[in-house]
């Protein structure tokens, strides 16, 4: 009887040990990330990539499989999908100085498009009026993504806005991810360059200049 008392106790012991730790694993966070949404503000884009401002308002967004863009304007407005073959240029400013950039250089047109924006960005920001950041350590950086597009053809991506030390923790921070990004656009504006190339030589393009040539000898 006392044998068989201590078995029954043991038996308690154990379920009880049992469901404890079955409530702690429950109750325990899961350690795997989140799964992101497979697709992005109602739209199909997935990206693999992101930035958005601390506010949530501003950023942009890109699926390196699809060489696809997508820049985030604000919570009000839909956000724009951009094939990469859009871009035009690439600009880090650096409150409000252009200190990196790369342009479109094929086709001519597009090449031509490109400086011209880049024109009108340095105007836009010589005509803004001057504040007290030169009184102040209020550091700026900006991803200036120019498109082919003819109403929105200028989009900014602030990474820093606020007073902070320059080459401190915070400055040096906003201008790697506003480097990384710059890096990603350059390379997609390089394989653009690439496709407008190939497609000047292909053979198929060759004979439509030789075509054009006659026709003219004729």
């Amino acid at each position: 009887m006392i044998e068989f008392g201590i078995i029954f106790l043991i038996i308690v012991v154990m379920l009880g040990a049992g469901f404890s730790l079955l409530h702690l694993s429950n109750n325990q966070p899961s350690s795997e990330p989140a799964v992101p949404s497979s697709t992005f503000a109602e739209t199909q884009f997935t990206p693999t990539q992101m930035y958005l401002d601390h506010a949530g308002q501003h950023g942009i967004a890109l699926n390196e499989s699809t060489r696809t863009i997508c820049v985030i304007h604000s919570s009000t407005r839909p956000p724009q999908l951009l094939q990469f073959t859009e871009l035009a240029g690439s600009f880090i400013l650096k409150n409000g100085t252009v200190i990196h950039s790369t342009l479109r250089t094929q086709p001519q047109e597009y090449a031509m498009l490109a400086n011209t924006l880049q024109e009108q960005i340095g105007a836009v920001n010589a005509a803004e009026p001057p504040n007290a950041r030169d009184n102040t350590n209020n550091q700026k950086v900006e991803l200036c993504l120019v498109t082919l597009d003819q109403e929105h053809s200028i989009h900014r991506i602030t990474f820093l806005d606020m007073e902070t030390k320059e080459e401190g923790i915070l400055f040096n921070k906003a201008m790697a991810s506003t480097k990384h990004w710059h890096h990603l656009l350059s390379d997609l504006i390089q394989q653009a360059n690439a496709v407008e190339t190939q497609a000047e030589f292909s053979p198929s393009s060759q004979n439509q200049s030789q075509d054009s040539t006659m026709l003219v000898a004729r």
